[in-house]
């Protein structure tokens, strides 16, 4: 999204002056932001400077080779990426490992969304940016708090999807496309544009 907005690439098929502009997160794109996911390894790499100012420092790929102490954290990644196939090694991430990181690692999401916020709303002056968040109650609990309460704290309005999507939180089955992709199901988009009609765009 950010990338997106920073090369201006939405103007490319937009033939209209938006007044609104929706992200829809997820708590996985903390660790996308992160560089911790092996489907997007030329993803842009965004680092906060001292000021906490988030900015783009290449891709995720290109600090293989550059030192002895980046191609150590290439291993580090690639080896979460393969025990993260296992179920008792992503039940200790979760609850231990991630903890460690988690002010550095949300901290970073949260600037991207927000630069993302004030970029789109600097461009198009007369619109609003919200964000639609899947509270998943499954995953990442520490991370879903934090990101919420920051949004909170900086006036993102955001929409849960646990209030669009009734009894989500005690069967999201229901909303996924199969027990092998959680990926929302036709029923699930079709209440969520429903109450996005509703209760954001009118």
């Amino acid at each position: 999204m950010l990338a997106m907005l920073e090369n201006g690439l939405e103007q490319d098929v937009l033939d209209c002056e938006p007044d609104v502009g929706i992200y829809q997160g997820i708590v996985h794109h903390v660790a996308r932001v992160n560089g911790r996911v092996d489907w997007d390894v030329h993803g842009p790499r965004y680092i906060l400077n001292e000021q906490e100012e988030v900015y783009q420092d290449g891709h995720y790929d290109d600090v293989v080779k550059k030192n002895k102490e980046n191609l150590v954290e290439k291993i580090k990644s690639r080896l979460h990426l393969y025990l993260s196939k296992s179920r008792l090694y992503i039940e200790v991430y979760k609850n231990v490992l991630a903890a460690r990181n988690l002010n550095n690692y949300v901290e970073l999401y949260l600037g991207v969304v927000e630069k993302s916020r004030t970029i789109f709303e600097s461009r198009y002056p007369n619109s609003e940016f919200f964000v639609i968040f899947w509270d998943d109650p499954d995953y990442y609990k520490k991370y879903t708090k934090k990101i919420l309460d920051v949004f909170e704290e900086r006036g993102i309005k955001v929409f849960l999807v646990s209030d669009m999507l009734p009894g989500y939180h005690e069967d999201k089955t229901q909303y996924e496309l199969s027990p092998y992709d959680s990926h929302p199901n036709p029923k699930a988009y079709k209440l969520l544009s429903e109450y996005t009609l509703q209760n954001i765009l009118n």
